[in-house]
């Protein structure tokens, strides 16, 4: 459910087949990453492995010279303003 555009709560979908609510532990607090873990600007790995920001221009490009060498059948996105990883 949401409210002011908010995700307050994860619902869960109804399950004929074991006659119950059914919902995972990690999709029923999944929400939070929408309001407190969420990122905010670009981040890439340096050298060490850790994240650290950067501009959209060296993370686009990063990811448009990773994709240069995947076929078609081996991209996939999600994308949208409650998109959560």
């Amino acid at each position: 459910n949401t409210r002011c555009g908010e995700v307050m709560r994860v619902l869960p979908r109804m399950n004929e087949d074991i006659n119950e609510e059914w919902i995972s532990d990690k999709t029923r607090y999944s929400y939070d990453g929408l309001k407190r873990q969420r990122l905010t600007k670009p981040m890439m790995k340096d050298e060490s492995g850790n994240l650290t920001p950067c501009t959209w221009e060296e993370a686009l490009v990063e990811v448009a010279q990773k994709m240069t060498h995947l076929s078609g059948n081996e991209i996939a996105a999600v994308a949208g303003g409650f998109a959560d990883a």
